[in-house]
């Protein structure tokens, strides 16, 4: 609901049928009593203004008269309002009122007005316009003490989906429609909506973006705002963006077709490394004033995303204890029969020697392939459960990814070329890292090991060491392997979690736990011609 200076229905109604008597004569006492402002235009020229109206513009009506409406409107109004004229002229109804930005002509301040239209003729050319300054501050009082309301409700910010359902009503109230707009590879995404509900045309468009990838370059004005954390506000959403490409200029002409929604605001949404989304909203009540309101609801999702994001943390580090100390038990159950079976094998090859039937050397190497398998996912199990205690030095990284590669040609299931095969780039600043050299070590083999069975048969291994922050530094692994889903990207740390048919499912579920213990953190991720896994360290 608008909480703005309205101009009473009666008064606009007195005023008009004055005004269709009167506007070529001397004008009505009444005009220059009437504590609203009042402006007659004919062709966007001012025909008369009353007192009311030209002390807003620091003007008379003698100095008004013939003047273009352009002279004293802000930058973009007199499109809007020539583009609102020819939408009447097709058939869009006018709207019931408008705020208009106009600027004193003597101090240059600009200053909102909501005007109420009254057409004087069939053309709308001729119009009456009666309004009143809006209540701006009043409005974006109203607007962040509701919003606020919603911060010491600790059910609200449980989880995003939560905190859009307890707002949506807020939004209703105001007729605003809001999206959370998160960034994917090249695209947004439409997670999270408010008040997007009905059955016109522009309900129904709102409502397909929901949970939907848009291209980035289509997303220009949003991708901005991630790029530098500034809010934007737009007056006239349709006019701005009807000659955009895609889903914008899509968009843009729902919104010519409903002239109630021609505002828009881009507001950044804070996160750990800066914006990490962007909270649009859409409505006709929407300016620079109601900042501090959408920006606290901006904090409200970024604070709930965090809760989110934390809670998760928590039950994977609770499903991980519990996993660990499951595998320590398994490993030590396991290991000792194993080595048993695998000393009977050995004595068995022995006995049979070199004259063994071909039918039981097959069978012994298929239990030695197979007892080597088990060795191996004992030690992952160990490795997983084991608890460390990081030995922090200065550890130069050439030295220890060069060991890492040649522990990869070595191993069975490695790649014998990748020491020819593999790129090795690091920057004069990011030379040395503050870590276990050991545990990084054995988290640099994981990784090597997954990225040289991913990449194609003639692909190479990236290996490039940069400066990602002041204190920290990122090691990018990339290969050529086929792009992962999303849910194989959210699931590919998860203990024996894998995509191969012989994979234990346990490397890169030691390599996150080994990163979090050195004090830095390990993400992956689908690039253009690859997948890239990335181990941010704490630099020197």
């Amino acid at each position: 609901m608008r909480s703005v200076a309205r101009v009473p229905a009666e008064t606009a109604r007195d005023v008009a049928s004055v005004t269709v008597r009167a506007v070529a004569e001397p004008p009505h006492p009444l005009f220059d009593v009437l504590p609203h402002a009042v402006f007659v235009l004919r062709d966007l020229k001012f025909e008369w203004a009353n007192r009311a109206a030209a002390a807003l513009l620091h003007s008379t009506s003698a100095a008004l008269a013939g003047r273009s409406v352009g002279d004293v409107l802000a930058d973009g109004e007199m499109t809007r309002i020539e583009s609102r004229i020819r939408l009447f002229q097709v058939g869009v109804a006018l709207p019931e009122a408008e705020r208009v930005r106009f600027i004193e002509p003597e101090t240059g301040v600009e200053l909102a007005m909501d005007l109420q239209v009254v057409r004087l003729d069939e053309h709308g050319t001729h119009l009456l316009l009666v309004g009143a300054m809006p209540t701006l501050p009043t409005h974006g009082e109203a607007v962040f003490a509701k919003l606020a309301k919603l911060a010491p409700v600790s059910d609200s910010l449980v989880s995003l989906d939560a905190l859009f359902k307890r707002v949506d009503p807020v939004f209703k109230e105001l007729a605003w429609r809001a999206f959370l707009l998160e960034p994917r590879a090249d695209a947004l995404l439409a997670r999270h909506v408010a008040n997007i509900g009905g059955d016109d045309s522009f309900a129904r468009f709102t409502q397909s973006l929901q949970n939907t990838l848009i291209p980035a370059t289509q997303m220009a004005i949003s991708m901005e705002v991630l790029r530098s954390g500034e809010a934007v506000y737009v007056d006239d959403f349709a006019a701005r963006l009807s000659s955009a490409s895609g889903v914008a200029g899509a968009s843009a002409k729902y919104f010519v077709g409903q002239p109630e929604v021609m505002r828009a605001a881009w507001v950044p949404v804070p996160g750990p490394a800066g914006t990490a989304a962007v909270l649009l909203v859409l409505g006709t009540t929407i300016s620079a004033e109601d900042s501090v309101a959408l920006r606290t609801f901006a904090a409200q999702i970024a604070a709930t995303t965090r809760i989110e994001a934390m809670q998760v943390e928590l039950v994977r580090r609770e499903r991980l204890a519990a996993v660990g100390e499951m595998s320590a038990v398994l490993a030590h159950e396991v290991r000792n029969p194993l080595a048993i079976v695998a000393n009977a094998g050995a004595t068995l090859r022995r006995i049979l020697g070199a004259d063994a039937p071909s039918d039981a050397r097959q069978l012994l190497d298929i239990l030695d392939e197979e007892t080597d398998r088990l060795n191996r996912l004992v030690r992952d199990l160990l490795a997983f459960a084991r608890p460390s205690d990081p030995q922090i030095a200065i550890v130069p990284l050439q030295s220890l990814i060069a060991r890492a590669i040649g522990a990869v040609v070595r191993d069975p299931t490695g790649d014998p070329t990748l020491a020819e095969t593999t790129v090795v780039r690091i920057a004069p600043d990011a030379s040395e890292v503050r870590a276990d050299p050991e545990l990084l070590y054995r988290a640099l083999v994981n990784v090597l090991l997954n990225a040289s069975q991913h990449k194609t048969a003639r692909g190479a291994i990236q290996i490039d060491a940069m400066r990602s922050a002041p204190d920290e530094i990122r090691v990018r692994i990339f290969n050529d392997g086929e792009h992962l889903s999303e849910e194989v990207r959210q699931r590919v740390f998860d203990p024996f979690f894998t995509t191969r048919p012989h994979g234990t499912g346990l490397g890169l579920a030691v390599v996150r736990r080994t990163l979090e213990d050195l004090g830095g953190h390990v993400e992956v991720s689908t690039e253009p011609s690859g997948v890239a896994v990335s181990l941010y360290l704490p630099a020197v």
